[in-house]
């Protein structure tokens, strides 16, 4: 896996996306239940790893940094697409809890500390 943080982010956040994405093309909300548990199944231990280092790595910034860091981030396209995805996602999806905990666990990482 990549060290760079930002890189981390722009993989994890391009990789929900998709996910998402596809997810809400399901009529069928248990196919789209089985397709978004199969995404957590492949992916929760480097999505994990991968929240891990950047809550390090923006724990580590003083304000002025992490405020800066988090404005280069909502920038990104990827970042506006799930930013715009994810209530949707959650309205669809409410039962899943690994997205639910890793949705605050992404808005926590910029906004709470």
């Amino acid at each position: 896996m990549n060290d760079n943080p930002q890189a981390q982010m722009d993989v994890l956040v391009a990789s929900l996306v998709q996910m998402m994405s596809e997810s809400l093309d399901f009529i069928d909300p248990q196919k789209g239940v089985k397709f978004v548990n199969k995404y957590k199944n492949q992916n929760e231990k480097n999505i994990g790893s991968i929240m891990s280092n950047l809550e390090s790595w923006m724990g580590n910034m003083n304000t002025v940094d992490k405020m800066s860091a988090v404005i280069d981030i909502v920038k990104d396209e990827n970042v506006q697409q799930f930013i715009t995805l994810v209530p949707k996602f959650e309205k669809k999806y409410k039962q899943i809890q690994f997205f639910t905990k890793m949705s605050n666990r992404m808005q926590g990482l910029f906004f709470n500390k």
